[in-house]
């Protein structure tokens, strides 16, 4: 065994990667829990607060904040607490920032940078700080996921990072940060701080600029289907009550489909890889990869991709909403096959409801063994827009958050490969550790 000093720094190197994969599974909650949020105010509050995409008019529809969901002076938050009355903020807002995802461990961090003396960020602070003058609230040091930005606008989703010599060596932690940022539909812009410094007049001019065509590229005609400017969203009577006028009440079955996975026998199974074999994928692989089995490929398996939607068919997990891996999928598991490629957000988000897995509990509930058929689906119904595009701008938003859910997905998986590798090697001195004094 090495000694205490070594084994505490093995211990704070391990621990470093450990952190990184518990953030990454507290921002996909968080991501999760923002389409959840657009996806409650859409299609079950019947209020559709500005997308990225389309913008909302000034003076428009009600756009009071998305349920669970508190805005705040530098930025925005996650926390699950009452939303504010819809303020002027809002009404005003072409960007819906309050569903931006934070971390909140880094409010302390965001404290010290505010703090801190940059030159060019104190010069560019004091030149645009005023909204009388600017015509926008702008915050400085605000965290948006796991990173934290120079400068935002929150009602434009505008992003203005000062670049000086700091990030001479951060190329690729710039192009991480920027890739995120843009994954969340938000502006990167980068302005040089010697431009900052030596002429801030045209700084002015190239960021005022910027915000005018932010605003006209937030500002196009609404979709079909949602409500008008100036006016709240007329309803209708539907067997299920008030819904948008035009909408139209739908079965589940006629949005999608459910194939059914298939299963190989057991003497074919083997732990790990061969040539000409594919894993299987059970529901248990969902929560861990201690069991990965791999079968012989065939034409009579059932295969998925890590963004198909899957629901666990029998069993205590009866009903339960899965994706995040490729493979070929047991008889536990059904594929969601929708009846349009644009559906598939919005399917996701429905099956994921309260309203939907109480009832389906309940229907399957009725046999020894939970399970469904696709006989089920018929009496699930459903208020639906009509015409494709707010279903097509509700899949461009939430498709790039399940993006990065998987994306963060594999990182941990590296990651947790990476500190299974290290501890031994670390231990038994393979790798040679120098604790520096």
């Amino acid at each position: 065994m090495p000694p205490i000093e070594i084994q505490s720094y093995i211990a704070s190197i391990l621990s470093t990667l450990d952190d990184k994969i518990e953030l990454n599974r507290q921002t996909n909650q968080t991501l999760e829990a923002i389409a959840q949020a657009i996806y409650k105010e859409w299609f079950v509050n019947f209020r559709f607060p500005p997308s990225p995409l389309e913008g909302c008019p000034k003076g428009g529809v009600d756009t009071s904040p998305l349920e669970g969901w508190q805005a705040k002076p530098d930025g925005v938050d996650s926390s699950h607490t009452p939303p504010p009355s819809p303020a002027s903020w809002q009404k005003n807002s072409l960007f819906p920032f309050w569903t931006l995802p934070k971390n909140r461990a880094l409010q302390e961090r965001a404290k010290e940078l505010r703090k801190q003396g940059i030159l060019s960020e104190v010069i560019f602070w004091k030149t645009f700080k005023d909204k009388k003058k600017l015509g926008w609230d702008i915050d400085r040091q605000v965290i948006i996921g796991n990173f934290i930005v120079d400068f935002f606008i929150p009602e434009l989703g505008l992003v203005f990072e000062i670049d000086g010599s700091s990030h001479n060596d951060k190329q690729e932690y710039d192009r991480e940060r920027d890739a995120f940022l843009s994954s969340l539909r938000l502006k990167v812009v980068r302005i040089l701080g010697k431009d900052v410094l030596g002429n801030i007049e045209g700084v002015w001019g190239f960021v005022t600029r910027l915000i005018k065509e932010r605003v006209e590229e937030l500002s196009p005609p609404r979709p079909s289907g949602t409500p008008q400017e100036g006016k709240r969203c007329e309803m209708q009577d539907s067997e299920l009550g008030p819904i948008p006028k035009g909408w139209r009440v739908v079965s589940l079955a006629d949005l999608m489909e459910f194939q059914g996975g298939s299963q190989p026998p057991a003497d074919q199974f083997k732990d790990g890889y061969h040539e000409g074999y594919i894993r299987l994928i059970q529901i248990r692989d969902y929560e861990t990869d201690s069991h990965i089995t791999y079968v012989p490929r065939t034409d009579k398996l059932r295969i998925c991709e890590d963004k198909d939607i899957m629901i666990a068919r029998y069993g205590a997990s009866v009903g339960r909403v899965l994706f995040g891996l490729n493979g070929a999928y047991n008889v536990a598991l059904v594929k969601v096959i929708p009846e349009k490629k644009h559906y598939r957000e919005f399917l996701r988000l429905y099956l994921k409801s309260y309203s939907f897995q109480e009832r389906l509990l309940a229907m399957s509930s009725r046999s020894a063994q939970a399970g469904f058929n696709k006989g089920d689906f018929k009496s699930f119904r459903i208020a639906f827009p009509q015409g494709d595009q707010l279903l097509i701008e509700f899949e461009k938003i939430t498709a790039c958050l399940i993006e990065k859910i998987l994306i963060n997905n594999l990182e941990s998986e590296a990651l947790a490969n990476t500190r299974d590798k290290l501890l031994p090697k670390l231990m038994s001195g393979e790798i040679e550790v120098r604790v520096m004094k």
